[in-house]
């Protein structure tokens, strides 16, 4: 059941600048499982990280993007879940790479 709550609440919102399918194409997403603690502390483990991004169609170039990074240890009784998201709108690809990398560079599970 905790992981059927975790998945039914892993979609990215629609955005609240208002834009719609003329305005912007569609979202093409991809997800990765990634260990976001890159100095080898035991016990860590995969986050689930979903990157979406779609552009706008009068402004080549500029993107609206979101990221979606869970982490979930069901390994004891208590069982304990994170779900981070991230969004910007009306950004350039390169600002999209920064803004993840730097976001993702800076999570930590402390348990």
């Amino acid at each position: 059941q905790f992981n059927y709550l975790l998945e039914d609440n892993y979609a990215l919102q629609a955005f609240s600048n208002g834009n719609n399918k003329e305005d912007t194409t569609r979202f093409e997403c991809l997800t990765h499982f990634v260990i976001l603690d890159q100095r080898g502390n035991t016990g860590t483990h995969p986050w689930k990280v979903t990157t979406c991004i779609r552009e706008y169609i009068d402004y080549p170039g500029l993107y609206d993007t979101g990221l979606i990074a869970m982490y979930a240890d069901s390994s004891t009784d208590d069982k304990n879940a994170i779900k981070i998201v991230v969004r910007a709108a009306g950004i350039n690809q390169d600002n999209i790479a920064g803004l993840h990398s730097k976001f993702l560079e800076s999570v930590k599970w402390q348990q």
